[in-house]
């Protein structure tokens, strides 16, 4: 995603790495900087938002344009 809709990421919504049905995640925090990422792997993973273009909103998600299909 780009940067604008990392900004607009909001707490509890559902992301994934590159649109994939088994790297899902939830989103923990945002702040000026970037976001947290509660990956249900059980791994957590501090991403800024200029380094989020591997990172999707899942479909039905609020906040960004891009969806996965």
């Amino acid at each position: 995603m780009l940067t604008e809709e990392s900004k607009a990421l909001k707490l509890g919504q559902p992301v994934s790495w590159i649109g994939s049905r088994k790297h899902k995640g939830t989103i923990l925090s945002v702040d000026w900087s970037g976001v947290e990422i509660d990956w249900h792997d059980g791994k957590c993973e501090y991403r800024h938002h200029t380094n989020m273009e591997d990172i999707w909103a899942e479909k039905g998600s609020s906040g960004c344009n891009r969806v996965v299909e």
